[in-house]
């Protein structure tokens, strides 16, 4: 049971129409459970590893990797333990401070979220060793969810962990939206903004993606970034911001701005790597799944948007 007061909420009020409400949140949610979803889309049959409708020939695979961050990333990692077992040739997930629960095969980092700390620090660097070592051969599950992008820090250039962390509590006080931060973070980052796929080439990735977005689509750092150092700059101007960052992170964007080796990946850039997407769950999938269980109550059911 997901909704855990289901009793209280159901003693007063119009009972038949609370329960059929609490029946569809409930399956929507269960729709979307990352560990169900990755249960139900990744699999090994006769000697393949079936991801979503990706087919690998074990056989024909040297070495198996994980590797991961974010809030519901955990459960993405336990599924991939219990599927692949002694598969695994390495394994590591960064996740929140506080989860406290451990894999067989698969490290499990706890570190700082929304502002990023030294053992993110520390896990992401072991993160970038595991993708450096992954060859011609291999495959890598990269299991990217919500919060990654704090609990995944590695910055660029001549920043520091501390002018990292300023920079990001500078953003998440300004009011800035979530794609306006992101720009930023992902033109200070070492491993943002499709870095860590270019680290990781030339073995296969597949990435096992939960979007958490009204809109959003396929996100993280073994993805093509869609923005520039310009609407990096752009958003610190926005918001007042360009004058309170430390010179560290002026002095990187303004490098990026004239030199273009040190832009972020785009979807050109990416044509030659052996990357695909999971998308695990979305918005879409909960809407579909809430919208399953109430004809199957038989009530009659639209989507607005």
């Amino acid at each position: 049971m997901i909704i855990k007061n289901r009793e209280k909420l159901l003693s007063h009020g119009n009972k038949w129409g609370r329960e059929v409400t609490l029946d569809v949140i409930e399956y929507a949610i269960k729709a979307v459970d990352a560990y169900e979803a990755t249960t139900n889309r990744i699999c090994i049959r006769n000697n393949m590893l079936v991801a979503g409708g990706l087919n690998y020939d074990l056989s024909e695979i040297e070495d198996v990797y994980v590797i991961g961050a974010g809030k519901a990333t955990f459960p993405i990692a336990q599924a991939l333990d219990e599927i692949l077992g002694e598969r695994i040739t390495r394994g590591i997930i960064i996740v929140k401070r506080g989860e406290q629960r451990r894999l067989r095969h698969i490290k499990v980092v706890e570190a700082g979220h929304p502002i990023p700390d030294e053992m993110g620090l520390e896990g992401t660097l072991e993160i970038v060793d595991i993708a450096r070592e992954a060859k011609q051969g291999d495959l890598v599950f990269c299991a990217i969810t919500g919060g990654a992008s704090a609990l995944m820090p590695l910055p660029a250039g001549n920043i520091s962990l501390e002018d990292k962390k300023k920079v990001t509590d500078l953003l998440l006080r300004c009011g800035a939206t979530v794609d306006e931060i992101n720009a930023v973070r992902k033109h200070i980052s070492a491993v943002k903004g499709g870095r860590l796929a270019k680290y990781i080439h030339p073995a296969r990735i597949v990435n096992l993606i939960v979007i958490d977005e009204i809109a959003g689509r396929p996100w993280g750092p073994t993805v093509p970034d869609t923005t520039t150092f310009e609407d990096a700059v752009n958003v610190l101007k926005k918001y007042g911001l360009w004058g309170k960052v430390p010179d560290s992170v002026r002095e990187y964007l303004r490098r990026g701005l004239v030199d273009p080796s040190l832009e972020t990946p785009k979807p050109s850039d990416f044509e030659g790597l052996r990357v695909r997407d999971v998308v695990l769950a979305d918005n879409g999938t909960m809407c579909e799944a809430a919208k399953k269980r109430a004809e199957e109550l038989g009530l009659k059911s639209l989507i607005l948007s």
